[in-house]
């Protein structure tokens, strides 16, 4: 996303959206108790039909407080209980430490480094990817160390 966020972000954002650009599963995250909008996540397929991609932003004032993890952890159960594919896969800047250690807390394990294109920054940027197959889910969630 871009940062700062301005409103014309937002509604390029929502037109992106609408027109499936983004994906066509995509959820707002609010807080239980005001409904206050925080940020979003979402799914999207990959071409394979056996793998789909999570991606989730909050907003600056919302960050460290554990709102993301939270949203990617019910999202991955949501993907696990609710669809037929075989792994998700998640991706951060290699320099947004945050970000990966959300990915890590939700179980996905490291793939691979390497280079997509970001909107935000408006060129290529180098990611880490990550990866969480069902079978892990199911073994992480039985232990009860996740979620």
């Amino acid at each position: 996303m871009p940062h700062p966020y301005t409103i014309a972000d937002a509604a390029d954002f929502v037109r992106r959206t609408t027109a499936g650009a983004i994906g066509k599963c995509v959820y707002a995250i609010t807080k239980a108790d005001t409904g206050a909008f925080l940020g979003c996540c979402g799914i999207e397929p990959h071409e394979d039909g056996r793998t789909v991609e999570l991606g989730y932003w909050l907003g600056e004032p919302h960050w460290n407080q554990g709102y993301a993890t939270e949203a990617a952890q019910s999202l991955t159960d949501m993907v696990f209980r609710t669809r037929d594919v075989e792994q998700i896969d998640a991706r951060c800047r290699v320099m947004n430490i945050s970000s990966r250690r959300v990915i890590q807390k939700c179980g996905f394990q490291f793939q691979a480094t390497g280079m997509v294109q970001s909107l935000a920054v408006g060129g290529m940027v180098p990611v880490e990817w990550f990866r969480l197959d069902r079978r892990t889910w199911v073994s992480l969630k039985s232990w009860g160390n996740i979620g």
